[in-house]
């Protein structure tokens, strides 16, 4: 649990850091492990920029419903981080190029002009 909250922490700005401070050795090590497992256990597509809902939405132009809703329905990657979910950047990036829709190039008829 702790090491879950210092991953939710530590994701919430690139310069900041999550510090866990203490004497006992008893108390570091399972932690150190715990982190240790949190980070194995991401796919490697998503070791990028973890982004919360809202960050997301901010993203995409969306309400933060829609990120949800994508996360309920399966249709994103998405990370759980002990009760926190998160989208890698990737993921947003795959969504957007996914429903982009490239312009057709139309050929002007002889003898249409603009007026």
């Amino acid at each position: 649990m702790v090491a879950a909250d210092l991953l939710s922490q530590a994701e919430h700005d690139e310069e900041a850091y999550a510090l866990l401070v203490t004497l006992s050795r008893a108390h570091a090590d399972p932690v150190s492990r715990g982190l240790a497992s949190h980070l194995e256990a991401l796919p490697r597509t998503a070791t990028g920029k973890l982004l919360t809902v809202d960050q997301a939405a901010e993203r995409l132009g969306t309400s933060v419903r829609f990120p949800r809703r994508l996360i309920a329905e399966r249709r994103i990657t998405f990370v759980r981080v002990g009760r926190h979910v998160r989208i890698p950047e990737s993921a947003l990036d795959a969504l957007i190029e996914a429903g982009t829709v490239q312009p057709v190039a139309r050929r002007r008829r002889p003898g249409r002009g603009v007026a």
